[in-house]
């Protein structure tokens, strides 16, 4: 991703074919995809694991556009999984492909 992450989103997309491009990432990759409009879907995999401290994942003022409505949830052992399309009141012109 040396050349940034639109790029590789976009040669992702290319080389996928029919298939759904998957991102896995951490707070700031999912707030920069959110932000540029590359997200078709969410899922938010919850662990009962005590970590101690990070970042809050919507604590920034650029995500206010984007509305996530719950369509899924999934148990699984103890990891409960969300599924949230996720709309861009403000979209910017979303990749067709679901990220997630």
């Amino acid at each position: 991703m040396a050349d940034g992450l639109e790029s590789a989103i976009s040669r992702a997309t290319v080389a996928d074919g029919d298939r759904a491009v998957t991102v896995v990432g951490g707070v700031n990759v999912i707030r920069q995809l959110l932000r540029a409009g590359l997200v078709d879907e969410l899922r938010i995999d919850i662990v009962p694991v005590m970590l101690g401290g990070g970042m809050r994942q919507f604590d920034d003022d650029a995500l206010k556009p984007v509305r996530l409505e719950k369509v899924r949830v999934d148990e699984i052992g103890a990891r409960t999984s969300l599924r949230f399309p996720a709309i861009q009141s403000q979209s910017p012109d979303p990749v067709s492909r679901a990220i997630t």
